[in-house]
């Protein structure tokens, strides 16, 4: 595990824009609304070699690489949101911070096809850029004229958490004053679900309301989806008089537990060690967080293992809310994409209720909010993120 210092940031960073691009929709307000309505973007997907299995896919009118296309939109919906426009910000002081579990499978695949077929080299270029890690975030760089810090974090789930922490950082430290972060995945292809089926931890279930049931005592997995989320973070300092913040960061912490792959079961101290600190660096008590969003896979042993640690640290009382029986699992979007309902969620002043979770599992020793939505009693939200391979990431966030 990573040491760190206790204790608030630095210096105020807040979140000023949300985008976001889910199997609800292509907009933060619209998918929302349908994430309040307890609707799922769960469905029957037919796969590119005629396989057929359930997933939360995002509807494309284009030809282009989905994830550069997904994360484009979900920066432009931020940046707008955030209030700015072009040429009122230093593009010197502006960074992105966008990741990304894989590269963009389409125009890799694409890639390789052309390479068997010895296409022409133009085409191959094109392709090549596309099918790397860092080409979401070059992307919107190109697009924004962003002249400062562009990087890729990799975390596998947890990496929109992790670009957000590490945006934030970027402004503590006094290197940029505007960051877009977030994360982008498309991973609904053969080889992904295939392999993933392999594993053991796909849902079973034929039916797209059963699929993925977070904390519900009948979980048997999840389902795979696509999506984008991206949120403006900036100097509290160095807004325009035009601009409204809509959470503040108050800090976060990222730990690493020696796991198998899939498996968290023998991260349990881990876990609570992770949340103890989070408090700590946020400079927050656990009765003030008023709604966490947790990473809730709805895989049997991860969700009850997450859910008894926050019950340890947080007590039984903190509602709590899992996103993913509405999104699927979204894998390297799932961080960012989530955050953005959470704070929307807090912004809002309402939670959606965990879609899937009918009946809580009986051992659950914490309050998932379920059914309906819930009014959230105190503006702090805590947000959990976890990744194969053993990747904890945290974020605290106050309503503003």
């Amino acid at each position: 595990m990573n040491p760190s210092q206790s204790g608030p940031s630095r210096c105020d960073v807040v979140v000023t824009g949300l985008g976001v691009v889910s199997p609800l929709g292509w907009d933060v307000p619209s998918s929302f609304e349908r994430l309040l309505a307890g609707e799922t973007g769960i469905r029957d997907v037919e796969l590119e070699l005629g396989t057929r299995a359930l997933g939360a896919p995002v509807a494309f009118a284009s030809d282009g690489e989905p994830v550069e296309e997904m994360a484009l939109q979900a920066a432009r919906e931020a940046w707008t949101h955030a209030g700015l426009g072009v040429g009122n910000v230093d593009p010197s002081r502006v960074g992105v911070i966008f990741g990304t579990s894989k590269a963009g499978l389409r125009s890799l695949t694409s890639y390789l096809t052309e390479v068997l077929r010895q296409g022409d080299a133009e085409t191959l270029k094109r392709l090549w850029s596309r099918s790397q890690l860092s080409s979401p975030a070059v992307r919107i760089a190109e697009a924004f004229g962003v002249c400062g810090a562009v990087e890729t974090p990799v975390a596998a789930c947890a990496t929109g958490m992790l670009a957000v922490q590490q945006g934030a950082r970027l402004i503590e430290a006094g290197v940029c004053d505007v960051v877009i972060a977030g994360s982008v995945d498309a991973s609904l292809v053969e080889i992904v679900v295939g392999s993933y089926r392999k594993l053991g931890i796909l849902s079973k279930s034929a039916d797209p309301q059963t699929a993925c049931r977070p904390f519900d005592r009948d979980r048997d997995g999840f389902v795979i989806g696509e999506g984008a989320g991206a949120v403006v973070l900036q100097r509290a300092t160095r807004l325009h008089p035009h601009q409204r913040p809509l959470v503040r960061y108050l800090g976060g912490e990222n730990l690493s537990t020696a796991s198998d792959l899939t498996s968290l079961a023998d991260a349990s101290e881990d876990y609570v060690e992770l949340l103890k600190r989070t408090l700590a660096r946020a400079g927050v008590s656990r009765e003030q967080i008023g709604l966490v969003n947790l990473h809730g896979t709805a895989t049997r042993d991860n969700d009850l293992l997450e859910m008894q640690a926050v019950s340890r640290v947080l007590g039984s009382q903190t509602p709590c809310v899992g996103f993913k029986g509405a999104l699927g699992h979204l894998l390297g979007a799932a961080g960012a994409v989530e955050l953005v309902y959470a704070i929307q969620a807090v912004v809002s002043g309402t939670s959606p209720a965990t879609t899937g979770c009918v009946h809580i599992d009986r051992a659950s020793p914490v309050d998932v909010i379920m059914v309906s939505p819930r009014t959230i009693e105190t503006p702090y939200l805590l947000k959990l993120s976890a990744g194969f391979g053993g990747h904890l990431v945290t974020g605290v966030f106050e309503g503003v």
